[in-house]
């Protein structure tokens, strides 16, 4: 059996040649950075790392924070 190597120069080799691509984040406060006592959220930091290696990967952070669920329930359309 064959077994995969990924160094991290082969994975930045591939994140390289991506072409333009567009990834989207849906989530809850672990997505945004009004909670969080640091510089961001993953998508945020993703994005950041993507803008480095190929500014082509556009990164969406589409989260939304609250204190609850039925706190947004006007975003998904749903009354709680």
């Amino acid at each position: 059996m064959k077994i995969l190597k990924l160094t991290p120069k082969l994975i930045l080799n591939k994140l390289r040649r991506l072409k333009k691509i567009k990834l989207s984040f849906i989530g809850d406060s672990l997505m945004t950075t009004q909670h969080w006592a640091s510089y961001g959220g993953y998508p945020d930091v993703l994005s950041a790392f993507s803008k480095k290696i190929n500014p082509k990967v556009e990164i969406i952070n589409a989260g939304i924070g609250g204190p609850s669920r039925a706190g947004y329930s006007h975003v998904w359309g749903k009354k709680e």
